[in-house]
């Protein structure tokens, strides 16, 4: 009897939501999409910065011996010129040590 009681308690739920449960379902595949897009759109952006800053160093840098933070703070600045808009909408921040968050 009870079994029979939480069944048809759990159909009620189920025919009484069904609505409510649809829209969410509909909220949660357009949210997916929109974060896989905006994920895209970051790392396109990530990788343009990154093929942008051999272009700025100097000639004859090692890329094994870190930059000063003179060179640091001029790369940054470069950057922000170049992306800061892009970075800003997608909410992607750089560090004084040229990191991305």
């Amino acid at each position: 009897m009870k079994k029979i009681k939480s069944l048809l308690a759990n159909f009620y739920y189920f025919i009484k939501n069904f609505s409510k449960i649809q829209k969410f379902k509909s909220f949660e595949r357009k949210l997916a999409k929109g974060i896989l897009n905006k994920d895209i759109e970051t790392a396109k952006l990530l990788i343009d910065i990154k093929k942008l800053i051999p272009t700025k160093t100097k000639k004859g840098v090692s890329k094994f011996i870190p930059f000063s933070a003179a060179s640091k703070a001029k790369i940054k600045a470069i950057i922000l010129a170049n992306f800061g808009m892009e970075m800003k909408l997608l909410n992607v921040h750089i560090s004084d040590d040229l990191k991305f968050t």
